[in-house]
């Protein structure tokens, strides 16, 4: 799995590279013009995001990788103004289309996944990405690896949507199991780390947030520190007295994380309000 991976990864870096080197690229193909029949912005939308595709070829392999990456950023411009119903049915109708050349929904999928799901996603959507996953999952053209990596993602995003419970099995610094459940306050943030990731500048933003601290103090907020995998060194004492900090005892599982460090937003009831919030996205809202 890591090998494929790290080659979905280094396509990725490649047709990034490839539409960042030019300054102007041509438009691969005539993009539709929506008739004065549609009055109104979402209907000038639908009507381009229906058809956005139709006059490129995608019965061949994709020949210049810049310029798909722009017109596919030019699609999701487009799209982000049309009925999602309408959104839907044009990514489906793009990866059928797709599935005549292997190597087109290959690339597709990296880009569809850089642009909506990956750590830097310039247009995050779950609901998105999820179209273009499922479609790739099912895809009988790619191997067992391939699709396999697309079905984890798409259980990791359905099971972390807003008003999903997330109670996680944890291990304390005492070397208690307890549950995310068991720490009750009217907002939680969950900080999620890793060992082998630096973490130590987030955690010094968030342990001197005054907001934060009189949220704490007042019992209207709690923090929890998770590590991702049990850690090897000393992790005991890597967080403030007013956090709690723990391990994940069963590994991270179907968590959706995109980074870390990264936090969870949850609810009295443990339900879940956002996820892969940045520290400074979480500092700006606590302002």
């Amino acid at each position: 799995m890591s090998k494929i991976r790290y080659t979905l990864v280094a396509l990725l870096a490649t047709l990034t590279l490839a539409a960042t080197a030019q300054t102007a690229v041509e438009t691969p193909f005539e993009y539709p013009v929506a008739p004065d029949t549609c009055t109104t912005l979402e209907s000038r939308c639908n009507y381009i995001t229906a058809r956005f595709w139709d006059n490129y070829d995608l019965s061949k392999p994709i020949p210049d990788d810049a310029a798909f990456v722009q017109a596919f950023r030019d699609y999701v411009d487009i799209f982000r103004n049309a009925h999602r119903n309408v959104v839907k049915s044009s990514i489906r109708d793009l990866m059928f289309k797709a599935q005549a050349v292997t190597t087109n929904m290959q690339k597709i999928g990296r880009v569809a996944e850089y642009v909506f799901y990956g750590a830097n996603a310039e247009f995050p959507s779950d609901e998105a990405y999820v179209e273009f996953a499922t479609a790739l999952m099912q895809a009988s053209q790619l191997s067992k690896d391939e699709r396999e990596y697309y079905k984890s993602q798409v259980m990791r995003i359905n099971a972390t949507q807003p008003g999903s419970p997330v109670d996680l099995d944890f291990v304390d610094t005492a070397g208690n199991k307890t549950k995310l459940s068991n720490v009750k306050a009217p907002l939680t943030i969950v900080f999620f780390v890793d060992e082998n990731v630096n973490s130590s500048m987030g955690r010094t933003h968030l342990s001197v947030d005054l907001i934060l601290n009189k949220a704490i103090e007042e019992g209207q907020l709690k923090v929890v520190q998770l590590y991702i995998n049990k850690p090897t060194g000393d992790w005991t004492t890597s967080a403030p007295a007013n956090w709690t900090t723990g391990y994940l005892d069963k590994g991270y599982g179907i968590l959706d994380l995109r980074f870390i460090p990264c936090c969870f937003i949850l609810d009295e009831n443990g339900l879940l309000i956002e996820k892969n919030i940045s520290v400074a996205e979480l500092k700006q809202s606590l302002q």
